[in-house]
């Protein structure tokens, strides 16, 4: 299997985990970490505290530095965000 058949998949994948994730339940949370290899972030579900590190693949693959620093600067440490977690796992969101 070549290496951009592999990409192509795990892009797929990940886009429609992504887009089902919209109707998930929500939980605010906020960014712990901010740097150009991982956004991290913290949420709390029924009083538990889940941390998560899921980055839009899209930005993170790109290129363009200067994209992903401008994608990185608008996740600010400390910054308020809303975290859409899985019913059926809580500890997996986007």
């Amino acid at each position: 299997m070549s290496l951009s058949l592999i990409v192509y998949l795990k892009f797929t994948w990940d886009n429609a985990r992504g887009e089902k994730s919209l109707a998930w339940p929500t939980a605010p949370g906020r960014i712990t970490q901010s740097r150009i290899q991982v956004i991290e972030y913290e949420y709390s579900v029924g009083g538990r505290v889940y941390r998560n590190r899921n980055v839009d693949l899209q930005i993170r693959d790109s290129h363009e530095r200067g994209a992903m620093r401008a994608f990185v600067n608008s996740y600010p440490v400390g910054k308020a965000m809303t975290a859409h977690y899985d019913p059926q796992n809580p500890g997996y969101a986007f």
